[in-house]
């Protein structure tokens, strides 16, 4: 059926949920001469060209089911996350429960390992949660269930809007001269990167894409055998790939008291959830760019018919720039993993395809496996060139037609 729901969903009532989608594409043109009343008649000089497209793209995203963390995670207590499995002794003749949460604060070295004690119960008191991260922790939405995992519905709004006007316009001078206005533009308001998570923990991103061509064409018959042709052109295109201002300016100093950051904006987080739960997202900004591409062109060609001979001669310039402003990073990159909240004697031994220790556990003691700052870039690209030539058609016979040329680019 096209109008089927979601399987295993409720909208309530019994209903499967069927998100609503909204999609719209239509546009139009006109053209015709330029006449301004008791100002200008063009009718037999000047002529213009209009078209328009539009298209319309809301939804009401329902994209599957997440992973949060339980209740019970939040507080500290992660005998769910036990397995049965135990995985070995350690060197102190202990068992190793799979994903058990060991005690940092119980570190001690015996013949060159360190050991730790477990949790009891596999709990992490709230005592030793860390400040940071139980102020983030708040930020997290809770589960719809008590499941490990799948138990978050990703819903979100979706929109993509669409404008691309243009306009030619077509002017002659006299029978021997013309001249060619072309301009377009393309406005794109969409959402990138949903997953249904809150601001500021959500990796959306907000762009406002501008796009803008311009071009300018003038036409000579300098004699009946003699054509001039000279143009100039210029294009932007301006694309701020990044995060919306809800994340990119949290103050993660004054509401989290995370400091030594280069930027403002919440942090990267990664590498919070495992096949037992925990958050199965990465929280904060995946992108902070500023993609600008600008381009100016300029062509010449003078074209001579000479008997059986058509000979052009010209050249041309360009110049491509491209700027990638990036701040990436600079707010904080913390990767968490679950060897933190594990026994460090066993690095390096095998576990009988399991582990110890558990990523969401790292995350409430803060004990980050690896982090990255980086400071904001601007790196500039310019590529400016050039191409002469000299060509010409020799029109051998009727059937035989011989193209020869030269050309040189730098």
């Amino acid at each position: 059926s096209l109008a089927a729901g979601y399987p295993f969903t409720d909208a309530g009532q019994g209903r499967l949920l069927r998100p609503q989608v909204r999609r719209h594409d239509l546009g139009g043109s006109i053209g015709g001469p330029v006449i301004l009343p008791r100002l200008y008649d063009g009718r037999q000089r000047t002529f213009f060209f209009f078209n328009y497209e539009m298209y319309r793209n809301r939804e009401k995203r329902f994209d599957g089911y997440g992973t949060v963390p339980t209740e019970a995670y939040r507080n500290g207590d992660f005998r769910a996350a036990l397995t049965g499995r135990v995985l070995g002794t350690d060197g102190l003749g202990r068992p190793i429960p799979e994903n058990a949460v060991y005690d940092p604060r119980s570190n001690r070295t015996v013949e060159g390992r360190i050991y730790r004690d477990l949790f009891p119960n596999n709990v992490v008191p709230r005592s030793y949660f860390d400040p940071v991260a139980a102020k983030i922790q708040e930020l997290i939405p809770g589960p719809i269930s008590g499941s490990l995992i799948n138990n978050f519905e990703r819903r979100f709004e979706f929109r993509k809007i669409q404008d691309i006007p243009s306009v030619k316009i077509d002017h002659s001078f006299s029978d021997a001269s013309k001249m060619t206005f072309y301009y377009s533009r393309m406005r794109t308001d969409k959402d990138n990167g949903q997953d249904g998570l809150p601001d500021p923990i959500s990796q959306r991103r907000d762009q406002y894409i501008r796009s803008h061509t311009a071009r300018i064409n003038y036409d000579r018959s300098l004699t009946p055998t003699m054509l001039l042709h000279l143009g100039v052109g210029y294009g932007r295109y301006h694309n701020p790939d990044t995060a919306p201002p809800s994340i990119l300016e949290f103050d993660s100093t004054g509401k989290l008291g995370l400091r030594g950051a280069f930027g403002s904006g919440f942090p990267r987080m990664t590498g919070l959830g495992a096949a037992q739960g925990g958050l199965g997202f990465n929280m904060g900004p995946s992108n902070r760019n500023l993609y600008l591409q600008d381009k100016g062109t300029a062509v010449g060609s003078l074209t001579v018919v000479r008997g059986d001979h058509s000979y052009k001669f010209g050249g041309e310039w360009k110049y491509d720039t491209f700027t990638n402003r990036n701040t990436n990073g600079v707010a904080g990159v913390y990767n968490f993993g679950a060897i933190e909240s594990g026994l460090p004697a066993t690095q390096g031994i095998s576990l009988a395809g399991g582990s110890v220790g558990f990523p969401y556990a790292s995350f409430l003691l803060g004990m980050v496996n690896n982090a990255s700052l980086s400071n904001p870039q601007d790196p500039q690209y310019r590529r400016p060139s050039y191409g002469f030539f000299a060509q010409d058609t020799w029109k051998l016979t009727r059937k035989l037609t011989l193209d020869y040329g030269l050309r040189y680019d730098i």
